[in-house]
């Protein structure tokens, strides 16, 4: 039997996202106190920062930038 998989609302990886990049947390420390896996954070963080690079992203946008394009 496989394991349910976590839905997260886009609040919430901005959230996360935003103790690592505004708060100074380390992605681990967030990952841990979010109650939310190590890849996930790591994902999450590596995408705001691409997104904010300018590069589209695959998956739904996490800034408001790309969220209106």
């Amino acid at each position: 039997m496989s394991k349910a998989r976590n839905q997260f609302t886009t609040e919430f990886k901005q959230e996360c996202v935003n103790l690592v990049v505004n708060q100074g947390y380390g992605i681990a420390q967030d990952a841990s106190a979010m109650q939310v896996g190590l890849s996930s954070m790591q994902r999450w963080v590596g995408q705001y920062k691409q997104e904010l690079r300018g590069v589209t992203p695959l998956a739904k946008a996490l800034t408001p930038e790309q969220q209106r394009i």
